[in-house]
């Protein structure tokens, strides 16, 4: 120690005043002279003195005091760097399992002394919470008043959220606070009891700052979705892309001035992943997509060329075509399939098979008459719309086991019907003449797998085509996108294939062969059986998402298609005289619904962890909001009974008298941060109430008795005006807390020169009812009504208050579907007007 007095007050005052803990410790030699055992305190300077609970000079040793397990690891530390003069630090954990709290001690030998310093988790002000358990233990061995019960601290409560938590005080963001979770994010040295300026160069740091800037000068939080963050987790220098969900918010002291910032943060990479992965797979889809139409629009222009090579042979193609259309004309008045064509703009009925006519109408359908006009409402609005668009722009509409609304009739009762359908423009001359509408009923298909698969089949994506340059029936089943195929005699002879179902076998001859040559695996498969079944028995047989294994022509691996399909007998002279069959290939839905299920299931895990995450949170502001209650009580106490025992020469003698104010004032702003944290895990919680209809001048005037203090302090007239709307509908206990802040506040917020006067006026419009609540009070400048509803807002200062009120105001309105406004004029007062939905809007919009 020095020996000059005016130097040993300097070091006196340097050594009250320190953040760090500081201590001189004197060895404590046992049996031999050479074998130090122990350690004595010469010196413990205050902040030393708070965290261990010991006095400036304990008159006990090192071990006396700490015999926990991992103190002589400590000692054996302090025992090196004395035996060797050479100086050190050591870290540890409490407990020492390393799971909880950390602590840090440094020593140097200093002559016949060790000179330590120690610092914990909060930094050098906090003090760490194995040391604070220690001290607490001590104060209780001493005074044993206290009960032994289970202690909460505010650190180890904030270790445990599984949420990144930290605080930073004053403008240049000293760390005060972080826990693990946050402290992950920064590489290098600790980042307590350091500007944040100083933690090591992590990518968006600049943005963080800044962030942080605005928040401390301007007190408005700030909250920001999935923002993309650069991290070196694993101290490599290596970058690892995550996502967070960040709330900044203002911490205030107990005068409401702001004296650092809270940064509380979610880790959502694996939600933004799980989208970016669904948005990937639809660009994917839509470029096979484009590959598709590409591939069909260059077949189209080969097959006209060849048309135009084999104009020679027109007349037998004529007389094929007129075999193919007599064959298609009796396909079509045998199908299940509904089929009808529409022609011009005004899409008026040209053809439709019988099919179709059982189907819409149960009747037959003249030609010539509008669509609007035969249907009458039967198709959805939407349907119709979409044809008009496929005869506009000439591109294809398909719907895959869509419901369609339907006229009940003798022989088809009132029940939800499905198809798969699709409509197709055709053109004449090279411009769009009409449509096609191609319709097959899968209804028994989709309620069958519905007993047994809760999942809906999804809508595939339209396959796109040109449309050919004539507009016969032919041409039609051309430029279809569903398969087709008729059969001949009992071994199964192709007659016609349209495109469609000859892309479905690349590279194969299928005309005029049988089906069994042409696809040998058909056979291997047991689909020809099925036909043989057909042809045998008349019956026709459904087929829902089977799949056909095919050798590819060319070589290579084998592909896996999969059709839903209809073999159909069609009879000539009263016998059956071949098959038709109708497919369509739905490959691309049963994949994608595979792709779909994965999905699900990982949004499942994912809908589980964010359940957690909110338990564990509202398990925290339970913690924080109840437990830690009873000892920042005891803490205040305890400091108004040391005011009490000290005599008034030591309260008034140097800085003791400000150093106790100072933490009185800590204790206020710890339960100020309690009360707000409860006000905020409530407000979570009020939307949730259901509406009831209120008797709103009973509710009124219950809050009048709850406010007659007040009222009778003030001086204050209030008038209430409610008898246009005896009735509201809304949550009881929500439109209480509405109607209780805005009258308390014109209470609070009066005008300093005259008597309060508050009006509630309540009316009822067109579907809204409408609250106003009026005062005479101190009123609001333009850039005052601008902050009002901001969470931890407050304007002034002169009353007490945690800013929480009219944001929960806001909150309760806006979440039932109203607003709230407001009007203010400096010296005048403030009108406040609730606009709330009515009982019989609520109800339509249920509906």
């Amino acid at each position: 120690m020095p020996t000059s007095l005016a130097d040993a007050d300097v070091l006196q005052a340097l050594l009250n005043v320190s953040l760090t803990a500081l201590a001189l410790l004197r060895p404590l030699y046992g049996p031999g002279p050479d074998e130090l055992t122990d350690f004595a305190f010469d010196y413990l300077n205050p902040a030393g003195q708070r965290m261990l609970g010991l006095p400036e000079r304990p008159d006990t040793s090192f071990l006396a005091s700490f015999p926990a397990a991992h103190d002589p690891e400590v000692l054996a530390f302090c025992r090196r760097v004395y035996a060797t003069g050479e100086a050190g630090t050591f870290e540890g954990n409490y407990p020492p399992d390393g799971l909880h709290t950390g602590f840090r001690v440094a020593a140097r030998r200093q002559g016949p002394q060790l000179a330590v310093s120690f610092t914990g988790p909060t930094g050098p002000a906090g003090g760490s919470p194995a040391l604070a358990r220690r001290a607490t233990q001590a104060a209780e061995a001493t005074t044993r008043a206290e009960e032994d019960a289970p202690r909460q601290y505010p650190d180890e409560v904030l270790l445990l959220v599984p949420a990144q938590v930290a605080t930073y005080q004053g403008p240049d963001h000293v760390c005060a606070f972080a826990n693990p979770r946050y402290q992950r994010y920064f590489s290098g040295p600790d980042l307590l009891g350091r500007p944040l300026r100083e933690a090591p160069p992590e990518t968006g740091k600049p943005d963080l700052l800044a962030r942080l800037d605005r928040v401390y000068k301007t007190g408005e939080p700030y909250h920001a979705e999935a923002v993309a963050v650069k991290l070196d987790f694993t101290r490599t220098g290596q970058l690892q892309l995550v996502y967070l969900d960040l709330f900044y918010y203002p911490l205030r002291d107990a005068q409401g001035r702001i004296c650092g910032v809270l940064d509380f943060s979610y880790d959502v990479t694996e939600q933004v992943e799980v989208r970016q992965q669904a948005r990937q797979q639809v660009q994917v889809q839509a470029a096979q997509l484009r590959l598709l139409i590409r591939e069909m629009e260059e077949r189209i222009e080969g097959r006209t060329l060849a048309l135009r090579v084999h104009a020679r042979d027109a007349r037998r193609a004529r007389a094929a075509a007129e075999q193919q259309h007599a064959s298609l004309t009796r396909f079509l008045n045998k199908t299940h399939a509904a089929i009808c064509v529409l022609r011009d703009a005004a899409q008026v009925l040209d053809y439709c098979n019988p099919a179709f006519e059982r189907l819409f109408s149960g009747q037959p359908l003249p030609p010539g008459r509008p669509l609007a006009e035969v249907f009458a409402g039967a198709i959805a609005p939407e349907l119709v719309a979409a044809l008009g668009e496929v005869y506009r722009t000439g591109v294809s509409f398909m719907g895959v086991e869509q419901e369609l609304a339907l006229a009940p009739s003798a022989e088809r009762p009132a029940h939800p019907r499905y198809f798969t359908f699709s409509f197709d423009a055709y053109q004449e001359q090279g411009r769009i003449v009409g449509v096609s509408f191609f319709a097959y009923d899968v209804t028994d298909a989709v309620l069958a797998r519905r007993q047994n698969d809760t999942l809906q089949a999804e809508a595939l994506a339209a396959a796109q085509r040109q449309a050919q340059e004539r507009a016969t029936f032919h041409q039609v089943f051309e430029q279809t996108p569903a398969a087709i195929c008729l059969l001949r005699e009992p071994n199964h002879r192709i007659e016609y294939v349209n495109p469609a179902y000859q892309r479905l076998f690349p590279g194969r001859e299928l005309r005029g062969r049988s089906l069994v040559d042409a696809v040998p695996e058909a056979a291997a498969q047991g689909y020809v059986a099925l036909l043989d079944q057909v042809y045998r028995t008349g019956e026709t047989y459904f087929g829902v998402e089977m799949p056909l294994v095919l050798a590819p022509s060319g070589g290579g691996p084998p592909t896996t298609t999969y059709l839903t399909f209809t073999y159909q007998a069609f009879q000539e002279n009263g016998q059956t005289a071949g098959l038709s069959i109708l497919a369509y290939d739905v490959t691309e839905q049963v994949l994608a619904r595979g792709q779909m299920q994965a999905l699900r299931l990982e949004g499942d895990r994912t809908s589980q962890q964010l359940l957690r995450t909110s338990t564990d949170l509202d398990t925290f502001i339970y913690v924080a909001s109840h437990d830690l209650r009873t000892p920042i009580g005891n803490i205040e106490g305890l400091l108004a009974a040391l005011r009490e025992e000290l005599p008034a020469e030591a309260l008034h003698a140097g800085v003791v008298e400000p150093l106790l104010d100072r933490m009185q004032r800590s204790v206020e702003r710890f339960q100020l941060t309690i009360a707000q944290l409860t006000d905020v895990a409530l407000l979570q919680r009020v939307h949730t109430q259901p509406a009831e209809n209120v008797d709103l001048a009973a509710l009124v005037e219950d809050l009048r008795l709850d406010l007659a203090p007040d009222l009778a302090a003030t001086g204050a007239e209030l008038t209430v005006t409610v008898a246009a709307c005896p009735h509201v509908s809304f949550a009881p206990q929500n439109l209480r807390s509405i109607v209780y802040n805005l009258l308390s506040n014109a209470l609070k917020y009066r005008h300093p020169a005259r008597p309060p006067i508050v009006e509630l006026r309540c009316r009822s419009t067109s579907g809204t009812v409408v609250l106003e609540v009026q005062d005479n009070g101190l009123g609001l400048t333009e850039g005052q009504q601008g902050q009002l509803f901001g969470l931890f807002q407050r304007l002034h200062d002169h009353v007490a208050g945690t800013g929480i009120g009219l944001y929960m105001v806001k909150r309760l309105v806006e979440n039932a579907g109203g607003t709230i406004a407001v009007q203010s004029q400096i010296g005048e007062g403030t009108t406040f007007t609730v606009s709330l939905p009515s009982h019989e809007t609520r109800s339509k919009a249920k509906e």
